[in-house]
């Protein structure tokens, strides 16, 4: 098997025919290993980076494909490191299940061929760190298992906490799985909206589509504007990418861009893709004015309801610890991360950093304060208004 190493948006773009192929092939496949999401991800993120995408080739013929870049970062604040990592980690966005696309007949020798070509000595770089990993693909164990026998400092453990609903056939059996009290909440929040005249429905006008989503990030900005955390649509390469995203998508019947309309206004959004039988919510917004009718929970009654109604068997609330993912979903996963490190002295200043340090302040013994520190904690939970 022969490898190829692709090194700039040229090569990128010229791989889009065997991507898309191995991507309707390969049934772990995912919109977050397509073509359209890397491509676009490169193209506002990709400045100072420098791309590394492996390709697999048996007899001329591309049956694995690996995205990565190699970027420059510091170790201790000191040392510069060398970092391998996937395509789409990194920036301000951040993708959910991560892996190489492959042909099923040579996906085990396409893996084994990727994998000892990442982990052959002398290694290129310092570290090598593929972070949100679906925990049933076997790409990363397998790199585990190869670096471990080339020498290498191998760590692994939990990227995210990732939460979905497995769907029924019909949407009157998914509320009957719900507690009571979720249950009574969606049904009497729909009641009142439509009372009122809302109307739910799915942007379908790929001219407009622009402003809809612009307008899905004027919403998601307010709904968070008075919060610390890190939120989406608040830099030009997050915005930009999403822009370029979701018309790739729509273009390919794959983005679901949910809206919910109070008197003439767009008052909540969910940003959706539909990829072969799942939905996977990936951001929402609501107008906070609005927040007394509850648009959120109302809205992902109708998404749910509507994937329902187009055959998907899964609605895929990706990654994200929220009181509203535990009470609407009925099943729950993680991703994973393995960091690879070379025996450099960047890569023992990171090992030192990010896992032994650590290590031995969980293993001091715990300091309980005299007083009870209560500042900063309040009661409350999330409305199910965002994903």
């Amino acid at each position: 098997m022969d490898m190829e190493v692709v090194t700039d948006a040229a090569g990128l773009h010229a791989l889009r025919s065997d991507w898309d192929r191995l991507s309707g092939e390969d049934p772990l496949a995912n919109v977050f290993t397509s073509w359209d999401w890397h491509a676009s991800w490169w193209r506002h993120y990709g400045t100072g980076r420098r791309l590394q995408v492996l390709v697999a080739r048996e007899q001329g013929r591309a049956v694995a494909i690996l995205p990565l870049y190699l970027e420059r970062a510091r170790a201790l604040r000191v040392l510069p490191l060398r970092r391998l990592r996937y395509v789409g980690t990194g920036g301000d966005t951040s993708p959910d299940y991560l892996a190489p696309v492959c042909a099923p007949g040579a996906a085990e020798s396409a893996q084994r061929a990727l994998a000892g070509y990442l982990t052959r000595r002398p290694a290129p770089w310092d570290l090598l760190s593929l972070t949100d990993m679906p925990a049933e693909h076997p790409f990363g164990a397998l790199v585990a298992e190869l670096a471990g026998e080339q020498g290498f400092t191998v760590r692994k453990g939990t990227s995210a906490n990732t939460f979905a609903i497995r769907l029924p056939g019909d949407y009157e059996t998914y509320l009957a799985g719900l507690s009571m009290n979720w249950r009574k909440q969606v049904r009497r929040r729909r009641r009142r909206l439509e009372r009122a005249g809302a109307r739910f429905y799915q942007w379908q006008d790929a001219l407009t589509l622009d402003g809809a989503m612009s307008h899905l990030g004027r919403l998601h900005r307010r709904r968070f504007a008075d919060r610390a955390e890190r939120y989406g649509f608040s830099s030009d390469s997050y915005t930009g990418f999403h822009l370029e995203l979701a018309s790739r998508l729509m273009g390919q019947n794959r983005l679901r861009l949910y809206c919910l309309e109070l008197d003439g206004e767009v008052i909540a959004m969910l940003y959706c893709f539909r990829w072969r039988d799942r939905v996977s919510c990936f951001q929402g917004g609501f107008e906070p004015s609005s927040s007394t009718w509850a648009p959120g929970v109302a809205l992902f009654g109708y998404a749910i309801e509507q994937s329902i109604a187009e055959g998907a068997v899964v609605f895929d609330m990706l990654k994200g610890k929220y009181d509203y993912k535990k009470a609407l979903c009925n099943a729950s996963g993680e991703t994973l991360y393995l960091d690879v490190i070379a025996r450099t002295a960047p890569g023992w200043a990171y090992e030192l950093r990010r896992h032994r340090l650590p290590a031995l302040k969980r293993s001091l013994p715990h300091r309980v304060p005299a007083e009870p520190v209560l500042a900063g904690l309040e009661a409350g939970g999330d409305d199910g208004s965002d994903a």
